[in-house]
């Protein structure tokens, strides 16, 4: 490796980066706020995206799966987190169990029902204390 050749085309970049940048990097008042704009931009883009990825994303998964529950749609829910943090975790396996007991509480309440109507069906009017 030849460290001439490199540190010769640092100087080329470098000279071409001044001739068209020059006026903002060589101002006395713009040269010392440009590295630290620059670092404070590209930290707002990491939070952003950490905060989506870690936090957000799951958050919004777990609501749209609480509002389709509640909007009726009982069909068991698969969510996957297992990316996602511990508290979200434990709030997603809180909703699971919660709407497992849900789901068998109504089908239980169905069936004593169905069973309720269909001896009132079958008995007469006088036996009903029987079937019950």
């Amino acid at each position: 490796m030849n460290w001439d050749q490199i540190a010769g085309t640092w100087k080329g970049v470098s000279g071409k980066a001044r001739a068209r940048w020059g006026k903002i990097t060589d101002d006395e008042w713009t040269q010392p706020a440009v590295f630290p704009a620059l670092m404070w931009a590209v930290s707002l883009v990491v939070a952003f995206v950490a905060a989506e990825l870690l936090v957000t994303r799951h958050i919004r998964d777990l609501r749209a799966a609480i509002m389709r529950f509640a909007q009726g749609h009982r069909a068991s829910t698969d969510l996957d987190m297992s990316l996602a943090p511990g508290e979200i975790r434990d709030a997603t396996e809180a909703f699971v169990q919660l709407t497992e007991t849900i789901r068998r509480d109504e089908a239980d309440l169905e069936h004593a029902l169905l069973r309720k109507e269909g001896c009132f069906g079958k008995c007469t009017t006088a036996s009903r204390t029987i079937c019950n």
